[in-house]
């Protein structure tokens, strides 16, 4: 049986809290650049933005990301992913159903979360 501490997790998780941006991207960047590359629109994010708390299973920690509404679109495209970046690195790619963006438009993200369980 393997187990990791929740000092451990909540490590991780609060590393993703450092995020200081989230974009709403065409393509799933492989490298910090690529988000602006792809990027169809975004806005900043603040500490307030993150909340730690327990999972849904035992043992599990999660961060959860407060909405974001009404975001100007700057650039048409079909949105794939949402990324969140520290302004130097990704920490964060997250899939989501492809939608049609149209600039000139806005575009809300709901609250979500990032969850790590302790492995078996």
């Amino acid at each position: 049986m393997a187990s990791v501490s929740t000092a451990c997790m909540d490590a991780m998780l609060n590393k993703i809290a450092t995020g200081t941006n989230i974009t709403v991207c065409s393509a799933v960047p492989s490298t910090y650049s690529d988000i602006a590359t792809n990027k169809l629109a975004g806005t900043t994010l603040s500490s307030a933005d993150f909340t730690l708390s327990d999972g849904a299973s035992a043992g599990s920690r999660k961060v959860t990301i407060a909405d974001k509404n009404n975001i100007n679109i700057d650039t048409s495209g079909t949105a794939v992913c949402i990324v969140i970046d520290d302004g130097t690195d990704i920490l964060v790619v997250a899939d989501i159903n492809s939608q049609a963006l149209t600039a000139g438009n806005t575009v809300s993200i709901p609250a979500w979360y990032f969850e790590i369980e302790s492995p078996t």
